[in-house]
Order: structure tokens, then C-alpha cells, then sequence
């Protein structure tokens, strides 16, 4: 094969093609670029004008403070509110010491934005500023997964503990494998439910007597609506809902219909005060007169 056939195929490309090619591509690359330098200049141009604006309200937010009483807090309360408003943290760098801290502060509380929180100069502070957020969000999300992200560590289980809901006889083993609480969780709810005060005094453990003696005071052992000292002052029973067996309830007799809870007929016509309620009469007017 002579030289001038081994260069045939070569002769035979679409160079013209390639050349149109390339040139094309240039001319989009170029377009592209130029279209991007003046996107750039643009966008540079109005963040240099909305920072100026800022500034300018800034400048004007502090010298309104000037001269009032307690200046300091007029300026850190008005920047603060400003950089809330526009989400900007750097706009409180214009503060010092706590007054920054505290703006600071307020913008990440306001944006639910953690990372705003590491601008905190007080290492202490940056930290309470995060574990105040992290707990906002796991009490929003309901995870328990997200209250690891607490570093304290009396708020992560505090975190938890309220995620968790509160200790029932039916999740206290679940949560504190101590059957012999949990025996004394489940006197506590019947003590609730019955509104008696005697089931508390079977517990044992002085922080839940205490809890259930709050929650059910000094009881009301019937059910009759009445209390204890109710049921002393009239002379009715605490264990007897309906002490004169009226058809009515002692709580019903005194509360409702102003009847002698210790009288079955408190108007003395020859029915049961019960009877003339249900019949839709009253029990306090003898009938015909």
C-alpha cells in the first residue's frame, strides 16, 4: 500500500463539521459567560444595596435610643427585633458581650435555625441556645430520636420523659422494670379513681403518697359529690352516697334540689324525695298546697 493511500481516510473526515462544531460551542460558552458576569453584577449590586439599606436602619434603630433611660436595652431590643425580623444574625454584631449573645439568640429562636446559635460568643450560652431548639424540634417531631440531640443531659431526659408521655400502671414496667413501683403506680390510679384518700395511705413511697394526697385531697369515698368535710358539716355519710336512701344522692339533695339529705321526705307529703323528682314533682312543695 503506497503512502498516498494510507492518507485517503484521513482526507475523507468531515473537518468542516468539526470546525462548525467547536465555533458553536464557543460562541454558547461565551454567551453563557457573559450572561452569568452580568447575573453576578446584578445580584452584587443589590446586596450591596439592601446591606446599605440595613445599615442606614440600623444606624437609625440606635440613635432613636440614644439619650432614653436605659439606652442600652432601647438598642438591644430594637436591634434585636430587627434582626428577627429579616432572619440576619450578622445585623447584631453592631452589640457587644451579652447584648450580641442575646440578639443572637432571639434570631435563632425565631427562625428555629440551630446553626445561627454557634455565633454565640459565651460557649455556655451557645450551648443552652442549641439544647432550647433541639428540644423544640423533638417536642414538634414527637421522636425521641431527636432528643439525643440535647447535651444536657437533665434535659434529654427531661426531653424523653415528656415524649414518653406520662407513667401509667400499664407502661411502669416497660419504662422502670420495678414491679413493686409500679404495684404502688397502679394504688395511686385507684386512689384517683375512687377519690379516696385511704387507698394513698397503702403507698409507700413518699413521693407518690404525696403526688396522690395532692391529686385527691381529702376525698370523696361516695362518689356523692360531697367531700369529707361536706359530709361532716351535714351529718352525712362518706362511704353512703345516698345516707337517707331518698332515691337522691346526698350531693344531688344539697347541690341540686336544696333537699334534706338526711330526710327521706323532706316535705313530709308521704313520697320518697327520689320518687317526686323522677316523677317531675318537687320535692320541697306538698302537693295541692
Amino acid at each position: 500500500m503506497s503512502f498516498m493511500n494510507t492518507l485517503e481516510p484521513i482526507r475523507s473526515l468531515p473537518s468542516h463539521e468539526i470546525s462548525w462544531k467547536w465555533v458553536v460551542g464557543a460562541i454558547v460558552f461565551v454567551i453563557v459567560l457573559i450572561l452569568g458576569t452580568i447575573l453576578f453584577t446584578r445580584s452584587w449590586k443589590t446586596h450591596q444595596v439592601l446591606e446599605a439599606t440595613q445599615q442606614s436602619e440600623v444606624q437609625a434603630l440606635l440613635k432613636e435610643c440614644e439619650g432614653v433611660e436605659n439606652q442600652e436595652t432601647c438598642q438591644t431590643r430594637a436591634i434585636g427585633s430587627y434582626a428577627q425580623k429579616l432572619g440576619a444574625v450578622e445585623i447584631c454584631k453592631v452589640l457587644e458581650g451579652d447584648a450580641f449573645d442575646e440578639c443572637v439568640w432571639s434570631v435563632a429562636r425565631d427562625r428555629e435555625n440551630v446553626d445561627f446559635c454557634k455565633e454565640i460568643i459565651d460557649v455556655q450560652t451557645q450551648q443552652i441556645c442549641a439544647d432550647a431548639l433541639y428540644l423544640s424540634q423533638a417536642l414538634a417531631s414527637g421522636k425521641e430520636k431527636d432528643c439525643q440531640n440535647i447535651l444536657d443531659a437533665e434535659k434529654q431526659e427531661g426531653c424523653l420523659r415528656v415524649l414518653a408521655g406520662p407513667l401509667t400502671s400499664e407502661n411502669c414496667f416497660e419504662r422502670t422494670g420495678d414491679s413493686s413501683y409500679c404495684a404502688q403506680v397502679l394504688l395511686m390510679e385507684q386512689a384517683i379513681m375512687a377519690k379516696d384518700p385511704d387507698i394513698c395511705q397503702q403507698i409507700t413511697d413518699t413521693n407518690l403518697i404525696a403526688s396522690c394526697e395532692d391529686v385527691v385531697g381529702i376525698g370523696d369515698r361516695d362518689g356523692d359529690g360531697l367531700d369529707e368535710l361536706q359530709e361532716m358539716r351535714f351529718g352525712t355519710s362518706d362511704v353512703n352516697a345516698d345516707s337517707d336512701s331518698d332515691g337522691l344522692s346526698d350531693g344531688e339533695e344539697v347541690n341540686t334540689y336544696f333537699t334534706d339529705p338526711l330526710n327521706p321526705d323532706t316535705d313530709g307529703d308521704g313520697y320518697l324525695d327520689g320518687a317526686e323528682v323522677r316523677a317531675g314533682y318537687s320535692p320541697l312543695i306538698v302537693a295541692g298546697k
